[in-house]
């Protein structure tokens, strides 16, 4: 029987009476039996020396003496709680309130006992309505008790009657006169769906008691609830500083910070974390996750590991590892990573104890790897096994219908689409990728009109414009779908997304001075653009003009993503011309080996072999180049350039 509650309640401070002075609380009224009255006193007597079981006999003789009297039985009651008896101390509550139901004692002790007995795990509704019925009963004996009060207000938070919490809490409260007050009153708030409310309650309490753990703790909860990470973050920080040596608020608040883009701060903490508790797991996950967002992947491949280590079997480690690699570019190695991880969590004997959402995390990265390899036909196996995993997951169609487009499965991929706009009719993702089908299906006006109605809309967001934009230009309309993007800019000033795009398609259309001015647009905007500096870059090293201005253009976008291969292609493709042609070959090589399957890259890693004189080497690229993804290559230029390799 779970009674230290029970046992600090029935020995409560001292009530405030009716006019506000702190007093000891009346004693039961005197059994009517003078034999019994003398039994009682010496109980009293007894208990206060220490002698509890003569107490309880006495007490014995005086319910003999007087059975018809529920103080002498409440009497009992009290002191059998005060000594954790709680089986007899409900017995004799209820021969208390069997004589007398409004008995104040006799309620009081027998609801304390059933909210004792009360299991956060297995609630028992029941129960918990019969507690506050009798502790109700007891509060009009006891109308200050704020130890009842309290307890009362946890039974009816648990219960959902919010409501009658709040009315027992806020004069407990006001003024941070209650610190557990305040923290109740934030709760039963935050059932109400009132976060602001509660936010507000519960920082009246803490500057009321700044040293209140729990407070600072439950207000990071909330701040994250609201999705104000810094704001949690500090909160959790206060947490703690009041206790350095826990782990928990360590790992929350540089979760919190990391949710804030404040990376480097949650860098710092989550190591702290980790150094004070090396086999906390998701304090090494969030600091791998913390080290790659920062670049330092070799920093975030050591934590990565060590998390394998700790949990061999678990997933936790391996997605953290192969977020290292896809942050590399390596895809073969995420592959070689999650094809394992996925096989055990889904293994006979595991099924249930892995959260399907955890499976789906797996097999959507590892359908993202082969997508990037070119692998279509196992991207969109994996992609259909995850909706297996999870059939109600609308958003995995998303996925699916982007694998099926790169196979050029386009009216599998309509098909697709169309069933996922049915189940989420107000997904804007799916629509932009039911016009971007529609265009490669040559339905160009269906594409525009699908887009058209909401890119058009005064809070439309960059991607929704940009799609437009890009129906407008594969329909020939260049002039319109610019027009488009000129008129975004104009609204939407805090994001390079539109002058860069605005630039690609004045690229893509010949008009080379005029992107060039859009892209100057776009890094005016933001100077670490990493995709506008490397297509401005590589669209001088294209046309071989102000080489040197290009090879600083695609260095500074590798200066930001060090690992893009699109990057080290457009790197190679400038050392190229510039005839730095060993240099060249050994970033080319590198863009090849990254992309295997991609048209302009192997074309031009033949094009420096060649100029090397490794003509055979060379027809390979080329050759790998025609059965690649065909983008963005003159197929009968290569044909040529094979054709005349193979006879030198």
């Amino acid at each position: 029987m779970i009674l230290a509650l029970l046992l600090v309640l029935v020995q409560a401070p001292a009530p405030v009476m009716d006019g506000g002075v702190p007093g000891v609380q009346p004693a039961p009224s005197a059994p009517a039996s003078p034999e019994a009255y003398y039994a009682f006193l010496e109980a009293r007597r007894l208990e206060e020396a220490g002698e509890i079981d003569a107490a309880a006999r006495a007490l014995e003789r005086a319910a003999k003496a007087d059975p018809a009297s529920a103080e002498v039985r409440a009497e009992m009651a009290a002191l059998y709680a005060r000594q954790n008896d709680g089986t007899k101390a409900a017995e004799a509550a209820r021969a208390a309130l069997a004589l007398d139901p409004a008995n104040g004692e006799a309620n009081f002790v027998l609801g304390t006992i059933l909210a004792a007995n009360l299991s956060e795990t297995r609630p028992d509704p029941a129960a918990r309505a019969d507690a506050i019925a009798h502790l109700e009963k007891a509060r009009e004996a006891r109308p200050y008790d704020q130890g009842l009060a309290l307890m009362l207000a946890r039974l009816r938070i648990a219960a959902g009657q919010t409501s009658e919490a709040i009315a027992l809490l806020e004069p407990l409260a006001e003024g941070g006169g209650s610190v557990e007050a305040g923290y109740l009153l934030a709760q039963s708030h935050e059932r109400q769906g009132q976060l602001d409310r509660a936010v507000s309650v519960l920082a009246a309490t803490l500057d009321a008691e700044p040293r209140f753990f729990r407070g600072w703790a439950y207000l990071g909860e909330l701040s994250e609830r609201r999705q104000e990470y810094a704001a949690a973050a500090v909160a959790y920080g206060r947490a703690v500083a009041l206790n350095p040596r826990g782990s928990e608020m360590r790992v929350r608040q540089g979760q919190a910070l990391l949710n804030a883009d404040q990376v480097a701060a949650a860098r710092k903490v989550l190591a702290d974390a980790v150094a004070a508790t090396p086999t906390e797991g998701m304090a090494l996950y969030l600091l791998a996750e913390a080290e790659r967002r920062l670049g330092d992947l070799d920093a975030a491949e050591s934590t990565a590991r060590r998390l394998v280590a700790l949990e061999p079997s678990g997933l936790r480690g391996a997605y953290a590892l192969a977020e290292v690699y896809e942050a590399r570019y390596e895809h073969d190695e995420v592959v070689a990573i999650l094809e394992p991880a996925i096989a055990r969590a889904t293994r006979a004997g595991s099924e249930g104890t892995v959260p399907p959402r955890q499976v789906v995390s797996l097999l959507i990265k590892l359908g993202l790897a082969h997508l990037e390899l070119g692998d279509f036909d196992r991207a969109i196996a994996t992609f259909e096994r995850a909706r297996t995993v999870m059939p109600a997951d609308a958003g995995l169609g998303v996925y699916l219908a982007q694998a099926q487009m790169a196979a050029g499965r386009h009216e599998a991929a309509l098909a697709t689409i169309e069933m996922g706009r049915k189940t989420v009719p107000e997904s804007v993702t799916y629509v932009r990728l039911e016009a971007a089908v529609l265009s490669k299906l040559g339905r160009h006006d269906e594409a525009v009109a699908a887009l058209a109605p909401l890119a058009t809309a005064p809070d439309a967001a960059p991607e929704l414009v940009v799609a437009l934009a890009t129906a407008q230009s594969d329909a020939g309309r260049v002039d319109e779908a610019v027009a488009t993007l000129a008129a975004a800019e104009a609204r939407i000033t805090d994001t390079p997304l539109l002058p860069f795009q605005r630039g690609a398609l004045l690229e893509q259309a010949g008009r080379y001075a005029e992107a060039e001015a859009a892209f100057k647009d776009a890094l005016a905007r933001d100077p670490l653009h990493a995709p506008t500096l490397n297509y401005f870059g590589y669209m001088l090293a294209d046309r071989n003009e102000r080489l040197d201005e290009a090879l600083s253009l695609v260095q500074r976008a590798l200066g930001v993503d060090s690992h893009n291969p699109s990057y080290i292609d457009s790197l190679g493709w400038t050392l190229f011309r510039l005839g730095r042609y060993e240099e060249a070959r050994t970033e080319l090589a590198r863009a090849a080996e990254r992309l295997p399957r991609n048209s302009v890259v192997l074309d031009h890693y033949g094009d420096v072999l060649a100029r090397l004189g490794d003509h055979p080497a060379a027809v390979s690229a080329w050759r790998a180049a025609l059965a690649g993804d065909g983008e963005q290559i003159d197929r009968a230029a290569i044909e040529k350039k094979i054709a005349g390799a193979t006879r030198e």
